[in-house]
């Protein structure tokens, strides 16, 4: 099996993901690592972002095509991970690529790309 890892830096925190749908956090300058999967979906992670602002906001996205799914996957978590929150709102049945959040915006706005299009919500990913 092989597994590709994504990762974001962010401060002194460091967000890993992985193929087989497992994120993680590791702090740089002490080496912890914790995994921060639970409430995630098992799938093949294709982004992580933080927040420019907010040092305990990270965002990651997922994708199910390896197992033909098309279902959108994006999760935001406001304390580093440790809880979860899916903000795919009304996206359109195709797994997402890629995700930014756009620098002085309170965090509210948020692209979103996929094999079909690009997104973007203007409130944190209501709609």
């Amino acid at each position: 099996m092989r597994i590709e890892i994504k990762w974001k830096l962010s401060g002194n925190i460091l967000y890993a993901g992985t193929g087989d749908g497992k994120v993680w956090r590791v702090v740089a300058n002490t080496g912890v690592q914790t995994e921060i999967s639970n409430g995630l979906p098992d799938r093949y992670v294709t982004s992580l972002t933080t927040s420019s602002t907010d040092p305990d906001l990270v965002l990651v996205t997922h994708s199910g095509y390896l197992d033909f799914l098309t279902t959108p996957h994006i999760h935001i978590s406001k304390d580093k991970g440790a809880n979860w929150t899916p903000i795919s709102g009304d996206l359109p049945p195709f797994a997402i690529n890629d995700a930014e959040i756009l620098d002085n915006t309170n965090d509210s706005v948020i692209f979103a790309a996929s094999d079909v299009g690009v997104y973007v919500t203007t409130n944190a990913g209501v709609n």
